[in-house]
């Protein structure tokens, strides 16, 4: 009888600990984790939209060039050009006389390339700038990114259509009171015709000089850097 209840007690007692251990292999998954082919996929579709922005500057002055224009772009979008002067007299310009009348201002512009669809009409405006052309602090030239303000009303507009064939000269009216105040301030202020750098376009001032058969004589202002003798500044868009 003590050796059946001792073997009763020992199977007792066996089948705790293979329970026991039974239950800990069975709650214990991160043993087997390892030998598992389980991969884990991620799978998703979207759209990448990529621009490029060009935040450096060029040097724009002194080029002899005036870029004016407007047009849109199938890839860069809008693309628009203007361009800031001051104008200035012409060397060896004579001084108008007191009794010396005014007749016309016209912007004189030479076509020297194109880009874009010229059969489609274009307008060109002049503004008065209403903030000095100066070039940046520690530099000696203007760039693309530089800017000044100006009236909103133009001083002069020409609507036209590029000819890329032809030789021709684009003439903008200009204000009749600026053409004035021009005339007035040459015969106050001789020092304003002291030559200055010539480059290419030109805007020509026609006034009338008392002459014996009275004869038309023209002031021709040339576009110029910033100059202390500067007659006006101003910006062409278009």
């Amino acid at each position: 009888m003590k050796n059946l209840l001792r073997n009763w007690r020992t199977y007792w007692v066996a089948g705790i600990l293979g329970l026991s251990c039974l239950s800990c292999q069975h709650s214990g998954s991160l043993d087997s984790f390892g030998d598992t082919n389980a991969e884990l996929f991620l799978l998703d579709t979207f759209q990448v939209e990529a621009a490029t922005y060009l935040y450096d500057s060029l040097p724009s002055s002194g080029q002899e060039q005036i870029l004016v224009g407007r047009r849109l772009d199938d890839r860069f979008g809008i693309l628009e050009a203007k361009s800031y002067l001051q104008i200035a007299p012409r060397p060896f310009s004579r001084v108008p006389q007191e009794n010396a009348r005014f007749v016309s201002l016209s912007l004189r512009l030479n076509y020297t390339f194109y880009q874009g669809d010229t059969t489609r009409p274009q307008t060109i405006q002049v503004h008065k700038l209403t903030e000095k052309i100066e070039y940046p602090e520690d530099e000696n030239r203007l760039y693309n990114t530089s800017q000044f303000a100006f009236e909103a009303e133009p001083i002069g507009s020409l609507r036209f259509t590029a000819r890329p064939n032809r030789g021709d000269t684009l003439i903008v009216p200009l204000s009749d009171a600026l053409g004035q105040e021009w005339l007035e301030a040459s015969k106050l202020r001789p020092g304003l015709l002291a030559p200055p750098r010539i480059l290419s376009s030109s805007s020509e001032a026609s006034f009338w000089h008392p002459r014996p058969r009275i004869m038309p004589v023209s002031w021709a202002f040339r576009p110029e850097t910033p100059h202390p003798l500067k007659v006006q500044a101003l910006c062409l868009c278009g």
